[in-house]
Formats: C-alpha cells, structure tokens, sequence
C-alpha cells in the first residue's frame, strides 16, 4: 500500500520546511545585519582617519602659512629700511643738476685758462720777438758805425 500523506504529516512537513526556511531567513537576516555593522564601522574608522589626516594637514599648512607671513614680514621690513635709505628722486635729480651746473662752470674756467695761457705764450712769443728784432737793429747800426 502506497504510502499517503495525512494531512497532519503533510502540516508537520510543511511547519519543519518553514522552520528550515525561517532559519535560512534569520541567518541571512543577521548575516546582512553584521556586513551593515562591519560595512559602517569601516566607513566611520574611513571618516575618523580622514578627519585626523585633514586636522594634521591642516596644522601643518598653518605652521607653513605662518613660515610664510614671518618670511615676508622680514622682506617687507627690509624693503622698508632699504627706502629709508635711499635718496628720493627728486633730491637726486637736484643734486645732479647742480653737478652739471658746476662742471659748466670749471669748464667755461678752463676754457678762459687756456685762452689766457695761450695770450701769455703769444705775447711772451711777440715779447723775444720784438726784443730779438731791437737787438738786430742795434747789433747792425753798431756795425755800419763801426
């Protein structure tokens, strides 16, 4: 006689198939529910050393900013003192004309110098000239009258 299912053995398979199928569920419930956990703990520790990293970066960008900033305090300070130093434009163009101005003047001196020398020389030329040309004329009556 074939072997026929009653309708409490078929309840009893089908409550033990949906007990195995609940436990399937379950486990894959919690499986899921542990890579979530694991999935954002990850993230979190992903976020929380991403901040350090930016916190660090961000300190060292300050340590360098401030480098920086003292560096062009330095230059703009000696920028400065080199300007107090120096001579103003328009108080060098003065000093420059008034150089120019006497170097004319030692120039026209020379000049007039030069020209006076040269008078000397002509006239002390015109002076022996002369004197040499009396000294021929007295030297030759001397000697007509001789």
């Amino acid at each position: 006689m074939p072997d026929i299912l009653t309708p409490d053995t078929q309840y009893a398979i089908l409550e033990e198939r949906l007990t195995g199928y609940k436990l399937l569920m379950d486990q894959g419930f919690l499986a899921s529910k542990e890579a979530v956990a694991a999935a954002l703990s990850a993230q979190d520790k992903a976020v929380s050393a991403a901040f350090m990293a930016q916190e660090k970066a961000s300190g060292k960008a300050e340590v360098s900013q401030t480098r920086v900033n003292e560096s062009l305090n330095e230059f703009r300070g000696a920028m400065k003192d080199q300007q107090s130093t120096l001579m103003p434009r328009a108080e060098t163009e003065l000093l420059i004309k008034e150089a120019r101005t006497q170097i004319d003047s030692l120039k026209t001196q020379m000049v007039e110098s030069e020209g006076r020398r040269h008078g000397l020389s002509v006239g002390w030329g015109y002076l022996v000239g002369s004197i040499g040309t009396i000294m021929a004329v007295v030297m030759a009556i001397h000697a007509l009258f001789k």
